[in-house]
């Protein structure tokens, strides 16, 4: 894959994870018990990747941790990226939908 084949396809994954957040915050609603260790996980896994690179939110909020995901994103590429697109997906689906 070439750098600019990365960098668009990094660009539209953004773009499509980012509005099915955006949908999913629309329609959010609190999860229930069971679902609720399961965000946990996510939140937390997230945020130690997240703490490698300086930006830890410092908070347990799915939404403060995706917001940070994105902000990292852009930054880095490769195999590191993938994970956290990865990461940025497991977490809207287990806290959001």
């Amino acid at each position: 894959m070439s750098q600019r084949t990365t960098t668009r396809f990094l660009a539209v994954s953004l773009l499509t994870a980012s509005l099915l957040t955006t949908i999913g915050a629309t329609t959010a609603h609190a999860a229930p018990t069971g679902y609720d260790a399961a965000c946990r996980s996510k939140v937390t896994e997230a945020r130690d990747w997240l703490k490698l690179y300086g930006r830890d939110p410092r908070t347990n909020d799915p939404r403060k941790v995706l917001e940070k995901i994105d902000e990292v994103l852009p930054l880095i590429n490769g195999q590191v990226a993938h994970q956290l697109l990865l990461l940025r997906g497991n977490v809207s689906m287990k806290c959001f939908f």
